[in-house]
């Protein structure tokens, strides 16, 4: 199904999710493209599925699912399975544990110990958080995954920076100035205000798009009215952009098109003589096309990152291969 994009009144898009049901959703102009993409790559959790307003303010589980499930798109096998038993008091929930062993979000203080004498901080779930919260959230993350490679930007000067917890002055700096984080208008950051689940999105893509396997969406930037080269393939195969639809050329022929609000990553690969396409769709999996039929091949349930003539890799970090099958990995028969 598509995604429909309709004008609503004043600085408000309204976007049709891509479920069996539409559900339209109320997101601020700005933020549309950084929403539309999270939704594309498939990264927005299935607990978003039934709001319907983006401009509301955010609770620290949504943000916890919301960046859990962006991160766990990136290769990161540093901790796995560490996470697995419950480490909060007030909540189980897989994205809060997965942070808390990242030391990305912590608790607070319970005074509610488990059978080995360790305290169980309190998550609370439903609590709202501010801007000057997801700035240390956010600093935290880069740290984590990037180490001490944060891009150098400077944006802006903060001319509230007064208003801003001492524990967050440093993040917040670092996060305006890595170009993370904006202002609201005039150098005003307003660190105490609650953070809005589009701005949480929004944060939260480029965060991801700082990671190493982080793929933005074939021709994002690219606003084309006439037929642009995206990218071309080690195979010669050419793929353009014109529209909201992308492009497989051979030559002069047209083997395949992909609509933008469907498919957002294309690879392309030659194996035994046939050209194959592997195509991430709006629901955060890959389908693989046959390009000489158009028909589906195989379907993969995760995003992927690299495709050659052996393998197909996902960004769960598993390899699917179609010259050999092991337990761990699906097999794809090209």
């Amino acid at each position: 199904m598509k995604i429909k994009i309709i004008s609503a009144i004043l600085a408000f898009t309204m976007i049709a999710t891509p479920t069996l049901a539409e559900t339209w959703i109320t997101v601020s102009s700005w933020a549309y493209n950084d929403v539309s993409n999270f939704k594309k790559e498939g990264m927005l959790p299935e607990s978003l599925d039934s709001e319907s307003d983006f401009t509301k303010p955010i609770t620290r589980l949504q943000l916890a699912q919301i960046l859990h499930s962006a991160l766990t798109n990136v290769a990161d096998t540093s901790i796995k399975n560490i996470y697995s038993s419950n480490q909060f008091c007030d909540t189980n929930d897989e994205s809060a544990n997965y942070l808390y062993w990242r030391r990305i979000i912590t608790g607070e203080r319970s005074n509610e110990y488990d059978e080995n004498g360790i305290e169980k901080p309190y998550f609370y779930p439903d609590r709202l958080l501010t801007r000057e919260e997801i700035a240390v959230i956010a600093d935290r993350t880069i740290e984590w995954f990037l180490g001490n490679d944060m891009p150098q930007k400077q944006l802006m000067e903060i001319s509230d920076i007064s208003t801003v917890s001492n524990w967050a002055v440093e993040s917040v700096k670092k996060m305006v100035n890595a170009g993370i984080m904006s202002g609201v208008g005039d150098g005003i950051f307003s660190p105490k205000d609650n953070l809005t689940i589009e701005q949480a999105i929004s944060i939260v893509y480029r965060l991801y798009n700082l990671m190493p396997t982080g793929q933005t969406a074939d021709g994002a930037g690219i606003d084309a009215n006439e037929e642009t080269v995206v990218q071309t393939y080690t195979n010669g195969i050419t793929e353009t952009k014109k529209d909201n639809k992308l492009f497989l050329r051979q030559d002069e022929n047209i083997l395949m098109e992909f609509e933008t609000d469907i498919y957002s990553n294309i690879f392309c690969e030659t194996v035994d003589g046939t050209l194959y396409a592997a195509a991430q769709n709006c629901y955060g999996k890959t389908d693989i096309y046959n390009l000489v039929n158009h028909e589906i091949t195989a379907k993969i349930p995760y995003p992927i990152y690299s495709v050659d003539k052996e393998y197909i890799t996902a960004k769960s970090s598993v390899i699917y291969s179609g010259l050999s099958v092991c337990e761990s990995a699906y097999e794809i028969l090209f």
